[in-house]
């Protein structure tokens, strides 16, 4: 009956019996624990982490170029605080502004001098995926600006960033000569946020440079770090530091993932005309969204 019971208990824990052979008094266990991976089993088991390496890296780098994003929208958003703090300030209107009647940067009126003490964080001024700067000359999309002399008397010396200000979105002297060179400063500015469309009005947003009066005649870059071209200011903005996207606060402090084709669609002065055909694409923008 013993007999019986241990056969059973035996057969449910389905015991597998290793075997040791003694030869001359010793035996061959731990010969058998102490055995190492062949060269086969190596290359496997790296074959496996190379692959799984590679599944999971560019996961990673998505997830890096999504927070980096988030970082950016969070940037900007403070941004429209800080504007909004500001109007509210000074009687519901913008910053002067740079206008040649008032000085331009030497004349103090850039925003980064003019909302100093609003923010008061320099940090605030970049976009995670352009925080070294090049000078005035170099300017690229994945790096800030820089420019050293233009603003040299501001409490922010030197002025850099990686964010640029639509300029029209400025309040110039009323009495200002007009129209200077490409810019009716008068007829094309916001002087205020309580304007109707305001959520189709940008105020600030990733750039190469600290601003500018976009026209909706400025032509695209034609290719990626095609930036600086005379007064086509519109290129400072059309810059892939987003996967085919711009990060822009709007005059009603909304935040949106605006795709580069869509600049031509956007109000940026009262006078732009967004409902010119596209203009035309360059190579480099062809595979990129359009919405």
């Amino acid at each position: 009956m013993h007999e019986e019971k241990s056969v059973i208990i035996n057969r449910r824990k389905r015991f597998t019996p290793l075997e040791v052979h003694v030869e001359g008094g010793c035996g061959d266990l731990s010969r058998l624990l102490q055995r190492g991976f062949t060269l086969i089993e190596l290359l496997v088991v790296i074959s496996i982490i190379a692959l799984l390496m590679s599944i999971l890296m560019p996961a990673l780098d998505r997830l890096k170029k999504q927070a980096r994003t988030v970082i950016c929208q969070s940037n900007l958003h403070e941004w429209g605080i800080v504007f909004t703090m500001y109007v509210g300030d000074n009687h519901g209107r913008f910053p002067k502004g740079w206008t040649e009647d008032n000085g331009g940067f030497a004349g103090g009126h850039e925003w980064p001098n003019v909302v100093w003490d609003y923010y008061r964080d320099a940090k605030l001024r970049f976009c995670p995926t352009a925080t070294k700067s090049l000078c005035a000359e170099h300017r690229k999309t994945f790096w800030a600006w820089i420019e050293p002399d233009e603003m040299e008397h501001s409490q922010y010396y030197p002025a850099q960033g990686s964010y640029g200000k639509n300029e029209w979105c400025s309040n110039p002297p009323f009495d200002i000569s007009e129209p200077t060179g490409r810019h009716s400063f008068g007829a094309n500015s916001w002087r205020t946020a309580s304007t109707k469309g305001a959520g189709n009005i940008p105020l600030m947003s990733d750039c190469c440079w600290a601003g500018g009066f976009p026209l909706d005649t400025d032509t695209p870059p034609q290719y990626p770090n095609d930036i600086w071209l005379g007064d086509n200011e519109l290129r400072r903005w059309c810059i892939n530091r987003h996967g085919g996207y711009i990060n822009i606060v709007f005059m009603d402090n909304a935040v949106a993932k605006t795709a580069l084709k869509q600049l031509w669609r956007l109000k940026w002065g009262r006078a732009f005309n967004t409902h010119l055909a596209d203009p035309t694409w360059p190579n480099w923008m062809l595979p990129l969204p359009q919405h």
